[in-house]
């Protein structure tokens, strides 16, 4: 709440009434001594006490005369009065002055004191008025300017064959028949503002060179959570697509693939039934857990294994393991996690099928 009380009325800003009270104080201090002996003592005493009162009164009266009005619960800040302030504050110096004299240093540190407040008083006006400023006009929103919206990208990308190859790591024809599968066997759908040709060009170009949300996010002009459950959205299809797609063509196994039969190596790899492999992948892990994915090579990889047949098609891929573990430890973790999708060997055939019971991995140091 703003004071009332005006710096014309301050005892102190009236030199004559200041003056009276000097004298006043004095006898009252000096009524029982004589005045040549306790001069100096009371003189000490009375300066102190009036340059207490001088320095509440004046840092009262500035923090809440009419002129600098300034109020904090209602936010408030008004400076027009400050050039009758500044007049006001002349005529309280030069009174100062007339009963201390311009070379006290009481007069001094009283005058410093209330410069330093009005300092303080407009430094805080200052503030104020910016903050108020800045609450009174909103920041402009940004407004994304969009030259080509992400399924006009997808079809122009799609429209050349090198572009689309290098965007979505596929050829134009086998765009369209995964978009056809996803759709019509394992729900890939549209939504009411994006496509599901461009969700799954979303998709691909995340995946393929590979892209993080942010550059999906600038180059579809889409919101990142829209990018985050698209991407899920495919994601999901995808993976159904994968139990179809990555198994053998004859789980049984009971017949030689023409490219081996037919190899100048035959008969020796007649019961071979696909290759199988490890891979390290670079990965990002807490620090906690760095010392198990490190590999040889000071690298932090994940080992994944993966198996496939003479026509090149993956049978199956398996995440793996840390990268420190041995490829036989990746394949034997493979083996027990995914007994039941894993492309085993066919048992021993019955009697009466030409087939040597004795099926292997071709690998890159040997059979398993």
């Amino acid at each position: 709440m703003t004071r009332q009380r005006s710096l014309a009325h301050s005892p102190i800003a009236n030199p004559v009434n200041a003056a009276q009270d000097n004298d006043h104080s004095m006898h009252s201090i000096g009524g029982d001594n004589e005045m040549s002996d306790s001069s100096s003592g009371d003189n000490d005493g009375l300066i102190g006490q009036q340059a207490d009162v001088a320095e509440d009164e004046a840092e009262g009266e500035i923090m809440g005369s009419e002129d600098d009005d300034m109020r904090l619960d209602g936010i408030s800040v008004s400076s027009s009065g400050d050039d009758s302030s500044a007049e006001e504050y002349e005529e309280m110096y030069k009174g100062w002055a007339d009963l201390f004299g311009n070379d006290n240093p009481v007069f001094m540190a009283m005058k410093d004191v209330v410069e330093s407040s009005r300092r303080s008083t407009k430094l805080m006006k200052k503030v104020i008025e910016q903050g108020m400023n800045e609450l009174a006009v909103p920041s402009p929103r940004h407004v994304r300017e969009i030259k080509e919206t992400g399924i006009e990208w997808v079809e122009r990308t799609l429209r050349s064959s090198n572009e689309c190859y290098d965007m979505y790591r596929m050829r134009p024809h086998v765009f369209e028949s995964l978009h056809n599968d996803l759709v019509t066997k394992y729900g890939l759908k549209s939504s009411t503002k994006c496509s599901s040709r461009e969700a799954l060009g979303m998709f691909l170009y995340m995946v393929g060179p590979p892209q993080p949300v942010r550059q999906a996010d600038n180059r579809f002009c889409r919101s990142k959570g829209t990018i985050s459950r698209k991407f899920n959205h495919v994601l999901g299809c995808v993976n159904k697509l994968a139990k179809d797609i990555i198994a053998p063509k004859d789980p049984d196994f009971r017949s030689v693939h023409p490219k081996v039969a037919n190899h100048r190596a035959a008969p020796f790899f007649n019961n071979a039934i696909g290759a199988i492999d490890g891979t390290h992948v670079k990965v990002l892990v807490p620090f906690e857990k760095v010392g198990q994915y490190i590999n040889r090579n000071n690298d932090k990889t994940q080992n994944a294994l993966a198996i496939c047949d003479f026509d090149r098609r993956f049978t199956f891929v398996a995440a793996g393991v840390p990268g420190s573990a041995h490829d036989w430890t990746v394949l034997q973790a493979a083996m027990r996690k995914y007994s039941a999708d894993f492309p085993h060997p066919p048992p021993p055939p019955p009697p009466g099928i030409a087939c040597h019971p004795s099926n292997f991995f071709c690998t890159s140091s040997g059979p398993v």
